[in-house]
């Protein structure tokens, strides 16, 4: 490998080109490492196919590198560079890059000792079948930290032997196992497979993608159909397996089959690829339940007209009311009505098989006036409009497709006039007819027992 570095030693974004045999890129340098006396890089690769996210680690001479991809050494050899002096030169005057090395060289043993204090945990629980509790998991953590040099290579050498065991258990996971290593882990007690490093997440990850290919090439309809919304398949192999169904599907002309593949995916080539196999009653029926749940706007398909009940005026006085106010009257009047719903003639889908519950939403707005006259309070007019909202739900079915509901919004006082003591009074008044506002908001389906 060789480092290129330009003509004043300083590159100008703060990052080295590199060229090896199969790939090249830039290199940015992050640190001096004291305990192993190494200068590291990140790589970013611009050309060529070497492994991706990994770092360079370059010795104190200059002379010699080792590549590091998700803690396992890929790669090394003899190191080249146009001016070593100038790159050494530039390294020992990055205070910063050597104060970030330190702090991940403690990160790394906080990680290592978190991680031993897990496997002593699990012999524990192994042994004892008792688990520590969590404040003596801390401790031993600390413990653990407090050790030398010498300590933290052991760890080293146990992290190793402990991701050796890993790789080990994974591959011999079955499905259910390989699933259950993979789930969420954080809700979990610590056990044996919650304990994983990134190497072994990745490789029963594989392990288990190649599984879930097999099962898209050779599996059932059903292991087929739970890829599509299986948490652990990717976009692929969930392409892989509607394409498979849907040849499938298709090729045997079976109605059952494509209409649930449809509720799946929604999509709706399956749903016409569906619509001419269906022979019975109840086949038309759900496609005709499922047509209708496709429209956005329920508006398109039915009608819906409003209209107010008789009720009487009445008036109720109120007199006496105290020192500001003689008396009262109130006009008051019941608010109620009916909603009905009905398939449009025009509607682009002639309804035949299917029961539908359809809800509407009701408004109403009364526009009032007041106006007040008074001595003290001055002359104004104000609105004082009344709005109230409600819902009502129709059920209609074969073979006319329409039905009724009832509003009812109570006794409103539609107006009012209060008369003062010193001559000045309060009157509402009605500006208009009460107006009702109706709205098909949704459509649902219903079971022929429903």
């Amino acid at each position: 490998m060789q480092i290129n570095v330009g003509a004043d030693g300083q590159p100008a974004d703060g990052s080295y080109e590199f060229s090896a045999l199969r790939c090249s890129g830039r290199l940015t340098y992050s640190g001096f490492d004291d305990a192993l006396r190494e200068h590291q890089f990140l790589q970013r690769l611009e050309a060529g196919r070497c492994v991706r996210d990994c770092r360079l680690l370059v010795n104190d001479g200059m002379t010699q590198y080792r590549e590091q991809c998700q803690a396992r050494v890929t790669g090394g050899g003899q190191l080249t560079t146009t001016t070593p002096d100038v790159l050494r030169r530039f390294t020992a005057q990055n205070a910063d890059a050597r104060a970030r090395a330190a702090q991940a060289r403690r990160d790394e043993v906080d990680r290592l000792a978190v991680l031993q204090a897990r496997l002593e945990l699990e012999r524990d629980q192994a042994a004892a079948g008792q688990a520590r509790t969590p404040a003596e998991f801390e401790t031993l953590r600390l413990r653990l930290l407090g050790k030398d040099a010498q300590a933290v290579a052991l760890l080293d050498a146990r992290s190793a032997a402990f991701s050796a065991d890993e790789a080990d258990r994974v591959g011999k996971l079955d499905e259910s196992g390989l699933r259950g290593f993979l789930k969420d882990r954080d809700t979990q007690a610590m056990l044996p497979e919650l304990a994983a490093t990134a190497q072994g997440l990745a490789s029963a990850k594989v392990r288990l993608r190649q599984m879930l290919l097999v099962q898209v090439a050779s599996g059932s309809d059903a292991q087929r159909e739970a890829l599509l919304s299986d948490s652990l398949a990717d976009r692929d192999i969930s392409e892989k397996a509607l394409a498979r169904l849907r040849a499938d599907y298709t090729q045997r002309r079976e109605f059952a089959p494509l209409l649930r593949l449809y509720e799946i995916t929604k999509d709706v080539a399956l749903l016409k690829a569906a619509q001419p196999l269906a022979r019975s009653p109840d086949d038309r029926r759900r496609i005709e339940q499922a047509a209708v749940l496709l429209t956005r706007y329920p508006g398109r398909l039915f009608d819906v007209r409003g209209s107010f009940s008789g009720g009487q005026v009445t008036s109720e006085v109120q007199e006496n009311m105290g020192v500001l106010s003689a008396f009262t009257v109130h006009v008051l009047k019941p608010v109620r009505g009916g909603v009905a719903v009905k398939l449009r003639p025009d509607s682009p889908l002639r309804l035949r098989h299917g029961r539908y519950r359809i809800t509407v939403d009701v408004e109403l707005n009364i526009r009032r006036d007041e106006e007040l006259r008074s001595t003290f309070l001055g002359d104004k007019n104000n609105r004082s409009d009344i709005t109230k909202a409600t819902a009502v739900q129709v059920t209609l079915g074969p073979p006319n497709y329409d039905g009724v509901a009832t509003f009812d919004f109570g006794t409103l006082r539609l107006g009012y006039l209060q008369s003062g003591a010193r001559g000045g009074y309060t009157a509402v008044r009605l500006l208009d007819d009460p107006v009702v506002s109706l709205r098909a908001r949704s459509v649902d389906v219903l079971d022929a027992a429903d």
